[in-house]
């Protein structure tokens, strides 16, 4: 009878071991990252459909949870999500990427057409065609950087900030009108110089008021039926800025300010007799403020006929008009503009549509509209697939921000609505402009990247009609 031979048990190393612990400690944290985006979601989905928000206390969150650090979905998520049959939004769905192209595009067209446009001003000024270029390439990094920021920050960071902002906007809104403080350029004080830098409050003020309103009816959701819940606040809050603006003077910002807040406070539920109650004041006032100023009432008078003074008010408008006009289809060539040749002022800022149109014609000016068109689809859709309520807001008043613009903006160059001074988003030349346009769409952009995932079906499910299929659940890749 033969012995049984031992053989020594083989031996782990201690990279092994620690291999192993690891693998088997980060699939233990992918299951409850899962749990934990399940539980989030089905927590959003709840205060979404009933509009009550838990009364728990939220515990502090972890440095995984605080808003400025994203949250990336690993592969082991992915796998253990399909095995669980839950659906994980991507990282970076097709309308971030989509809404990322659409506002590069807009802003490299911009570049070039600055570059166009202002050539032939800069060397009178400077002696050299590239100095507002150079400017505006320093900006539009400086912009991009804003973006990229706040792309990357928890669009809900911003909620906290809410009344700072509209305190922060009245300050600097009421520096700018004290003599010796504000600069005063063309004949309105609005700008506030630091050095060789100038900073336009009543951009930030555009951006304080999305973050306040949206803030304000996320608050209020259960108390926007009567008056003086939503609509008396933002009434008084843009009342407060009206009085400082015309004292710049500043009418289209007040417009704008008031388009912006009235429409988010409508997404927001308040009634629209309510609404169109402000509108009729607010028109008033406004028709009443421009008939006692000169000034203002001159450029409402060369917008009813411009060719009338073609030589005077309405001149500016006339010769925009003749550089339309003389694009026809395709346009007489990039750098080829006859009105940038001191026939156009403010060519490469107010009126760069029109250097656009003559240049590259109705095509080219088409083509710009048709990527705004986009940015207002793609920002619709972001409001719509938001995470909460806030969210819904602050895409909607960003989106409606960028399209008044663009609406005045080209309605003055075309003559369909008075000139009043207001620059193509993204595209014009200007620094405080683009840099809080740029930071605005960085939020939207965040925003667009936590959207609600589109449900596709599971594998090895059957296929139901639209009437009879349940949602499944769903995960978000962040808070």
């Amino acid at each position: 009878m033969t012995a049984a031979v031992l053989r020594p048990a083989p031996r782990v190393s201690v990279v092994g071991k620690k291999v192993a612990s690891w693998r088997k400690s980060r699939h233990h944290r992918s299951l409850q990252r899962l749990d934990d985006n399940a539980r989030r979601a089905a927590t959003r989905a709840a205060v979404a459909r009933t509009g009550v928000k838990p009364t728990t206390r939220r515990a502090k969150p972890t440095v995984a949870e605080h808003p400025v650090v994203t949250l990336r979905n690993t592969i082991s998520d992915r796998r253990e999500a399909r095995r669980h049959g839950l659906a994980i939004a991507s990282r970076r769905p097709a309308a971030y990427v989509l809404l990322s192209l659409v506002i590069a595009v807009l802003c490299i067209i911009g570049l070039v057409m600055v570059l166009s446009a202002s050539s032939v001003s800069a060397i009178v000024d400077s002696g050299s065609g590239w100095g507002i270029f150079r400017k505006q390439l320093v900006w539009l990094v400086v912009a991009a950087g804003a973006c990229w920021t706040c792309s990357h920050i928890d669009y809900r960071f911003w909620r906290r900030f809410a009344n700072a902002g509209v305190a922060a906007s009245t300050i600097m809104l009421t520096l700018v009108v004290i003599p010796g403080i504000g600069t005063e350029i063309y004949g309105s004080s609005r700008w506030l110089g630091v050095g060789p830098l100038s900073l336009q409050p009543s951009e930030t003020a555009k951006l304080a008021v999305v973050v306040w309103v949206a803030a304000l009816a996320e608050r209020r959701a259960h108390q926007l039926g009567s008056f003086k819940d939503l609509v008396l606040p933002v009434t008084l809050m843009l009342s407060a800025f009206a009085v400082l603006l015309l004292a710049q003077p500043d009418l289209s910002a007040i417009i704008v300010l008031a388009l912006i807040a009235y429409v988010i406070a409508y997404a927001g539920g308040a009634k629209f007799r309510h609404i169109l109650t402000m509108f009729v004041i607010g028109g008033a006032a406004a028709c009443a403020v421009m008939l006692s100023n000169s000034y203002q009432r001159r450029r409402f008078t060369a917008f009813l006929d411009p060719f009338s003074v073609a030589e005077g008010d309405g001149y500016q408008v006339v010769q925009s008009l003749v550089g339309l006009g003389s694009g026809q289809y395709t346009g007489v060539g990039l750098g080829m503009s006859r009105a940038k040749w001191g026939f156009l002022p403010q060519a490469h800022t107010d009126f760069i549509f029109t250097v656009i149109g003559e240049e590259l014609g109705l095509v080219g000016s088409l083509s710009v509209l048709a990527l705004f068109a986009a940015f207002c689809a793609l920002g619709i859709r972001a409001a719509l697939r938001a995470p909460d309520r806030f969210g819904s807001l602050v895409a909607v008043g960003i989106t409606a921000w960028v399209v008044i613009e663009v609406l005045i903006n080209v309605g003055g160059v075309t003559n369909s609505l008075p000139v009043t001074g207001l620059p193509l988003p993204f595209v014009s030349a200007g620094g405080s402009s683009l840099v809080v346009t740029m930071a605005a769409a960085g939020i939207l952009l965040n925003i667009t990247r936590q959207g609600v995932a589109r449900q596709s079906r599971v594998p090895g499910s059957t296929r139901k009609s639209r009437a009879s299929a349940t949602p499944r659940k769903s995960v978000s890749a962040g808070r």
